[in-house]
Order: structure tokens, then C-alpha cells, then sequence
């Protein structure tokens, strides 16, 4: 039962990904607030949430942003992420669409902020995914990758059991800096709380 719930943790679908969509709702709610709390909302900017899950973060995000365009590769977390986002929807300030962070379907310089709640543990290919927010967001736009779970240097042993289940990249501070860095992003910083990690990066000005 414990394992059916977990694996939908990567890409959810049916009624264990139902479940989980939820418990993941509810579980990162205090985290994602701290995290937004150190970013810089403003009531005319657009933001991207990448790996919204159900939707709570593209919510908490509009309470400061004037529009928030949410992505997820599962086709039930984007069908969930718009019910809980109906209304913002209706009135043109949200979007919702299933694409792969590695892919994303919008132009360059779109974003003023860009986010990455919990989800970059299940990239294939981190670097690439950065790369891919770095191209979409505004010269002078931040990223923010924000992560529960955070490798500690010489635990080579830590989280062995879920990285074995899901495949999951699960980052170091240190290597999460380094990450950001390489794929392009400038004034890396981490920001910690409670075991939780934020790192933000700015796309270099023109």
C-alpha cells in the first residue's frame, strides 16, 4: 500500500495518484510558503510553476503575481492543478499545461519568475531542465528550486530506499548551486529552514 502511494509520487495517475496529488497538496504547503516569502512577487509579473502537481502553489503564487502558468507531465496533476485553479483560469490570470521540464512550450523571455517545488528530484536530466527555465525567463528573472529532501555530503547511504524506488536526483546543497550555476544562472544563493532548501539564480542582464 505504502509503496503503490510512493511510486505515484513521480508521475501520478489513478486513484493512488489521487491520493498522493493530495497528500503532496497538503505536505508541502508551509514549505512552499517559506520559499515564496524570500522571492520577488510583484502584482504585474508572470510566473511558472514547473511541476505543479494539484495546483496549490500556481494559488499561492497568484496571491502575489498577476498571472501564473503551471506545467506537469501527468495528465491527472495538470486535470487537478486547473479544477483547484478554475476561477483564476476563467479570468485569464492562470494557465495549465502538460509538458516535460526539459521541453517547456513557451517562448524565450517569457517568465519573471520561474518555480520548482519538490520536482526536480525526477528530471532525468537536471542540467537540461535548468537550462530550459533559464531560456524562458526575462533577463534579470529568478529561478527558484526549492527541495525537502537534501542530500548531505559523505551519506553516500541517505534516501537510499526511495531513490531506488522512484530513480530519483537527490541533490546536495552544494551540488544544487553547482547545477544552477552551469546551466547558465548568475547570484546563486541557498536559503535554509527545518531541513528544507531553497536555491534561487538570476538569468544574467543583457
Amino acid at each position: 500500500m505504502i509503496k503503490s502511494l510512493t511510486r505515484n509520487a513521480r508521475k501520478p495517475k489513478g486513484l493512488w495518484g489521487r491520493l498522493m496529488i493530495h497528500k503532496m497538496n497538503r505536505g508541502h504547503a508551509a514549505m512552499t510558503d517559506w520559499a515564496l516569502s524570500l522571492l520577488p512577487l510583484w502584482q504585474q509579473g508572470r510566473a511558472l510553476d514547473i511541476g505543479c502537481g494539484g495546483g496549490k502553489a500556481v494559488r499561492r503564487l497568484l496571491k502575489g503575481m498577476g498571472s501564473v502558468t503551471g506545467v506537469d507531465y501527468s495528465e491527472l496533476s495538470v486535470q487537478r492543478a486547473s479544477r483547484e485553479n478554475r476561477r483564476a483560469i476563467q479570468e485569464g490570470r492562470a494557465e495549465i499545461f502538460q509538458a516535460d521540464a526539459a521541453n517547456l512550450p513557451f517562448a524565450e523571455n517569457t517568465f519573471d519568475l520561474a518555480t520548482a517545488i519538490e520536482t526536480i528530484y525526477f528530471w532525468p536530466n537536471p542540467e537540461a531542465g535548468l537550462r530550459e527555465a533559464l531560456r524562458v525567463l526575462r533577463p534579470g528573472a529568478t529561478l527558484a528550486v526549492i527541495c525537502e529532501m537534501v542530500a548531505e555530503e559523505g551519506k553516500p547511504q541517505q534516501y537510499t530506499e526511495v531513490i531506488e524506488l522512484l530513480k530519483l536526483h537527490i541533490p546536495t546543497q552544494n551540488g544544487l548551486e553547482e547545477l544552477l550555476s552551469r546551466a547558465g544562472f548568475d547570484k546563486v544563493r541557498s536559503h535554509r529552514k527545518d531541513g528544507w532548501l531553497c536555491v534561487t539564480g538570476e538569468k544574467p542582464a543583457l
